[in-house]
């Protein structure tokens, strides 16, 4: 995916939690530092640069990047293909200057995803 955790940010993990970043350059395996929130707190926590906790496996403490939101203007069959806009101001001005769109989706997603 290249990713990589910076300092100072907030990210949520796979399992959904919060997690703070204080620091990357530390000792390798796991050179990011930070933290996770649980039920009772902020739980210190160690990252590898890419945000994972184990190279072969997904885990729920693995760091995910900031999830992102766009708005995909759909037109019928035949009509040229469906086009992606960062806010839905942009959509609907795409659809007033001539579109014959047939419906808007928001949708989210992070930064190199693939689904099946």
């Amino acid at each position: 995916m290249g990713f990589k955790p910076e300092a100072g940010k907030e990210y949520r993990t796979r399992g959904g939690r919060k997690a703070r970043v204080y620091a990357v350059d530390g000792c390798k395996p796991l050179p990011v530092h930070g933290a996770i929130l649980t039920d009772i707190g902020w739980k210190t926590s160690d990252w590898r640069s890419d945000g994972t906790v184990t190279p072969a496996i997904e885990v729920s403490n693995d760091l995910l990047p900031e999830k992102k939101i766009a708005y995909l203007n759909m037109y019928p069959p035949g009509s040229p293909p469906a086009r992606m806009h960062p806010r839905r101001e942009d959509a609907d001005i795409w659809q007033r200057a001539g579109g014959r769109r047939v419906a808007c989706v928001k949708i989210e997603y992070y930064e190199g995803q693939f689904d099946d």
